[in-house]
């Protein structure tokens, strides 16, 4: 196989970092609907009739909110990794281009 040439990484980065703008999309999506979750809980309430409904209630909305919120840290993690491996890789790249401009 033969070494790629600088605009075929430049294409092979500019898809990695397409891509980590499509989990950052994801990550701020999944944040939003954390948002939504706790905007469910229900904190004032005069029945205590409901009490034990509205617990559990509660409880849910804040374990979706929770998991929504650990989703988003997951997501973003993979987009900031992807544009850093695409960063690094290029990086890299310009700097063997660069070395071996200076032996000519």
């Amino acid at each position: 196989m033969s070494q790629p040439t600088s605009g075929e990484i430049r294409v092979s980065t500019g898809a990695m970092h397409t891509e980590a703008r499509v989990w950052s999309t994801a990550a701020e999506q999944l944040h939003a609907t954390a948002a939504q979750a706790r905007a469910l809980v229900i904190d004032h309430y005069d029945s205590q009739v409901f009490r034990e409904f509205i617990e559990e209630h509660n409880a849910a909305a804040d374990q979706v909110a929770a998991l929504c919120q650990s989703g988003y840290t997951q997501l973003n993690d993979v987009g900031f990794t992807l544009d850093d491996v695409a960063n690094t890789y290029q990086a890299e790249e310009d700097a063997n281009v660069h070395a071996m401009d200076n032996l000519y």
